[in-house]
C-alpha cells in the first residue's frame, strides 16, 4: 500500500490493495514525521516491508508498506534457481567427471595387462587404445617397447642359433 501522510502522521491518502484496514506502524510513521528518508526494514512484527520518504517542503511522507511475503518473493525464486541451477551443474559435472575417470581406468586396465603379458614373456602382447592423450602416448610408447623386445630377443634367438651351428660344425677333440 502507498499512504500519504501530514505532518501530524495522519493519513491523507492511500492507494493499494488493503485501503484503511492496515494502520501503519508508529515507529515508521514517527520517523516519516521527522522526515527522514527511511531504507527499507520490516514491521509490524516483521509481516510487511515498509519505506518512506518526504514529500518536497509541504511536511507531507510518502510510506509505501508491502508484505514481507510478496516484498522477497521474486528473491526467493531467485534464490530457489540458483539452488537448482548449482545443483544441476554440479550433477553434470560429477557424470562428466565419471565418464572420464572410467575412461581413464579402462584405458588403464589395458595397459596393466599389456604389461602383464611382457612381463609373462609374450611380447607379442600389445595395447589397443587410439586416443591422442596422455594415456594414448603411454600405450604407443609401450606398444613400441613391446616391439623393439620381441625383435631384441628374435635377433638373440637368431645368434644362438648362428653358435649352435658353430659349435656343431666344430670338430671334436
Amino acid at each position: 500500500a502507498v499512504v500519504l501522510v501530514d505532518a501530524a502522521g495522519q493519513p491523507i491518502a492511500r492507494a493499494g490493495r488493503w485501503g484503511d484496514e492496515v494502520p501503519l506502524d508508529p515507529g515508521l510513521v514517527a520517523d516519516a514525521e521527522a522526515a527522514r528518508d527511511g531504507h527499507a526494514r520490516r514491521v509490524a512484527a516483521g509481516r510487511l516491508v515498509a519505506a518512506y520518504a518526504p514529500v518536497g517542503g509541504l511536511g507531507w511522507s510518502l510510506i509505501v508498506e508491502e508484505p514481507a511475503q510478496d516484498a522477497f518473493a521474486a528473491a526467493r525464486a531467485l534464490r530457489s534457481e540458483t539452488l537448482a541451477g548449482t545443483a544441476a551443474a554440479a550433477l553434470i559435472a560429477l557424470l562428466v567427471g565419471l565418464g572420464f575417470a572410467r575412461r581413464l581406468t579402462g584405458a588403464l586396465e589395458r595397459l596393466t595387462e599389456a604389461a602383464r603379458a611382457v612381463g609373462a614373456g609374450r611380447l607379442d602382447a600389445r595395447v589397443a587404445l587410439k586416443s591422442d592423450d596422455e594415456v594414448g602416448v603411454l600405450a604407443r610408447t609401450f606398444n613400441q617397447m613391446g616391439a623393439e623386445l620381441a625383435a631384441g630377443r628374435a635377433e638373440i634367438e637368431r645368434w644362438n642359433q648362428e653358435l649352435e651351428a658353430r659349435v656343431a660344425e666344430r670338430p671334436r677333440a
